[in-house]
């Protein structure tokens, strides 16, 4: 498999991850009386200009919806990096592997579930397609 596709396979994987993460933060409701309480209590209480924690809480949420869809955006632009400028591919993959791992950390820490196996997925699809990147070529001795 070469290293463009596993950066479309990655992409799209970021796509899905994207449409679901969206759907499920915009979806929750509190499971208990407790939950509700805890999510009211969010909305009421203000600070900074009258922000709440849960407005905070939203935006956080639905930044990490767009994050995932610029990661998908990174993840095909890489693709077609892996071929024509692969040294230039690498340098970006292997910043963009560190920001996977990074997540996967937190994930591992704080949720459990479907963002830990497609923080791990695509922190390995990532890694795999750094692998199948073929080495930048030399350009001494090319006169323009």
């Amino acid at each position: 498999m070469t290293a463009r596709l596993l950066y479309r396979l990655t992409a799209a994987l970021f796509v899905i991850f994207a449409l679901g993460h969206t759907y499920g933060f915009l979806s929750l409701r509190a499971p208990s009386p407790e939950g509700a309480a805890v999510r009211d209590a969010m909305d009421r209480v203000h600070f900074l200009s009258g922000l709440s924690w849960g407005g905070f809480y939203v935006m956080f949420g639905l930044d990490i919806s767009l994050y995932l869809a610029f990661s998908a955006v990174v993840a095909w632009s890489l693709g077609d990096f892996a071929e024509r400028a692969p040294g230039v591919a690498r340098l970006l993959a292997w910043s963009f592997l560190a920001v996977q791992l990074g997540g996967l950390v937190l994930a591992l820490l704080y949720v459990q579930g479907a963002p830990v196996i497609f923080s791990a997925i695509m922190t390995a699809s990532v890694g795999l397609a750094i692998w199948r990147t073929p080495p930048a070529t030399s350009r001494a001795g090319v006169t323009g």
